[in-house]
């Protein structure tokens, strides 16, 4: 197996989190999951997240952070961010591994601290500008070098990505991985508790 650079490994991270920021809604749980996984595959990821992580306590920032909502509307809250760049990434990070661990519910969280109109859709957008964006933006700022701004520097190494990186797969692979997921949102939206027009 080839080593990738340090840089290769941003450009190869920066890429999972456009792919994230680009996705629609259904398809939010896997996208995630491949975050993640590019996560594990770096090296340096996973030493800075080691780093991050280290003496960090996620049960108090979660208190810390998730708040509930300040005009005391029920099921309602709002998702601060640290301050401090580490402890922003690491939060970040446990709050995603727990989405893909399924350990919180995404539907749920979504509605309690990114609900504008009710709609999925703008609740989404609303995660990934106020937590994919900056996760991405923390993560490049700090493997990179200081003088580039973070999403200047993460769209430099994504573009600096041959395309041959890329895999192609083919229509069935794609089709025999999103299937279930589909499945599994229709069941879920229709146990939902929402309007029709919602679901």
């Amino acid at each position: 197996m080839v080593t990738q650079s340090i840089e290769e490994q941003i450009a190869n991270f920066a890429g999972r989190c456009d792919d994230l920021l680009q996705a629609k809604f259904i398809l939010a749980p896997s996208k995630i999951g491949e975050l993640l996984c590019a996560v594990a595959a770096s090296p340096a990821l996973v030493s800075l997240f080691e780093k991050a992580v280290r003496g960090f306590d996620y049960a108090a920032a979660q208190q810390k952070y998730m708040l509930p909502s300040p005009d005391g509307t029920e099921n309602k809250g709002v998702l601060l961010l640290p301050e401090d760049p580490m402890e922003r990434m690491a939060f970040l990070f446990c709050l995603l591994v727990d989405i893909d661990n399924q350990d919180i519910n995404f539907n749920l969280f979504l509605q309690t601290f990114f609900s504008g109109d009710g709609s999925y859709t703008e609740a989404f957008d609303l995660f990934l500008s106020r937590v994919v964006r900056p996760f991405r933006d923390a993560v490049c700022e700090e493997l990179s070098p200081r003088s580039a701004p973070p999403a200047a520097t993460a769209e430099r190494f994504a573009a600096s990505t041959p395309a041959a990186h890329k895999t192609k797969r083919s229509r069935k692979a794609v089709f025999a991985r999103i299937l279930p997921l589909i499945k599994a949102e229709n069941a879920d939206l229709a146990a939902a508790r929402i309007g029709e027009e919602d679901k």
